[in-house]
């Protein structure tokens, strides 16, 4: 069984995880839970490998900005 999108905020707002997702719902998730940081995954419905790839070439990038503070960091197709 799943958790909730509320339970999965919760998780993350008490340990410091950052919640990656697809859903373009993120905003609510950390309303109850207090503040979380989002990894957006935004490449529509595409391939593994097509997605590893993608988060290869902005990886460095993706994870300072987390590092940094930044709350929702997106992951885009390219420019």
């Amino acid at each position: 069984m799943g958790m909730s999108d509320a339970q999965v905020a919760q998780h993350a707002a008490a340990t410091g995880a950052v919640v990656v997702t697809k859903d373009d719902d993120y905003r609510s998730f950390g309303v109850d839970a207090g503040p979380i940081q989002v990894l957006w995954i935004r490449l529509g419905n595409v391939s593994n490998r097509v997605l590893l790839k993608r988060l290869g070439e902005v990886w460095i990038d993706a994870s300072a900005s987390l590092e940094a503070g930044e709350d929702i960091v997106m992951v885009s197709p390219r420019d």
